[in-house]
């Protein structure tokens, strides 16, 4: 039985899948997100909003400070 407090259980909801997940999902393309800094008004933040294993936000990362 988990007995973390109930949002630190959905915090860790996909912990357990995460290795799974990343080794089985593809890599996006780097042209996409050359392309959404190239159409981003500005490039002093980010936001990611289903980053699931942080896939996406590392590369969006490489792009903005």
């Amino acid at each position: 039985m988990n007995h973390a407090p109930p949002d630190q259980a959905f915090a860790d909801h996909f912990s357990a899948a995460a290795c799974a997940y990343a080794s089985a999902r593809p890599e996006y393309p780097s042209a996409l997100f050359d392309w959404i800094a190239s159409i981003a008004p500005a490039r002093d933040r980010a936001w990611e909003a289903g980053c699931g294993s942080g896939q996406a936000s590392r590369d969006l990362a490489r792009r903005f400070a």
